[in-house]
C-alpha cells in the first residue's frame, strides 16, 4: 500500500491553546475580599482583571475566565472544599484561602499579597515557557 499523499496526512501543528489572559477570581466575597484583590492584583501588575462571582457560578466562570488565582474566604470554601479543590486543578489556578474578619486597614491586602505574587509569577512563567508541573 502506497504512503498517503502530504495533503492528505493529518496536520502535525502543535495543537492551539487558549490565550489565558492574567485573572483573579473572587468567590463568594465578601466585599472587603474584593476590594483586598484588586488592590493587591493592581499594585502587582496592571494587566491583571479581578472578577468577583458568587459560589453557585464560579465553576462556570472559572472554566470559562480561566483564572491563574482563585481567592475565596474559609467560609465559602467550607461549603464544598473537595469541588473547590477539583474546581482550581481543573483551571490550573491557585486556591488562596483567606480568613476574612474584622481587622485593621490594610491587614487583608498584607495577607494576600504574597500568595497573588507567588501565583502570578507562576503564570508569567507558564505564559512564557508553557506549563510547570506542581
Amino acid at each position: 500500500m502506497a504512503d498517503p499523499k502530504p495533503e492528505d496526512r493529518p496536520s502535525r501543528l502543535p495543537t492551539v491553546r487558549p490565550e489565558r489572559h492574567p485573572v483573579v477570581l473572587v468567590v463568594g466575597g465578601p466585599e472587603e475580599l474584593d476590594v483586598a484583590a484588586l488592590t493587591v492584583a493592581q499594585t502587582e501588575s496592571p494587566t491583571i482583571a479581578v472578577k468577583s462571582c458568587g459560589a453557585s457560578d464560579a465553576l462556570n466562570i472559572a472554566a470559562s475566565l480561566r483564572p491563574f488565582a482563585i481567592v475565596l474566604s474559609h467560609d465559602v470554601y467550607g461549603f464544598d472544599a473537595d469541588e473547590f479543590d477539583a474546581m482550581a486543578r481543573d483551571v490550573q489556578a491557585e486556591l488562596v484561602l483567606m480568613r476574612v474578619e474584622k481587622m485593621a486597614p490594610g491587614f487583608l491586602e498584607a495577607a494576600l499579597r504574597p500568595w497573588i505574587r507567588h501565583a502570578f509569577r507562576r503564570y508569567r512563567t507558564e505564559a512564557e515557557s508553557g506549563p510547570v508541573r506542581r
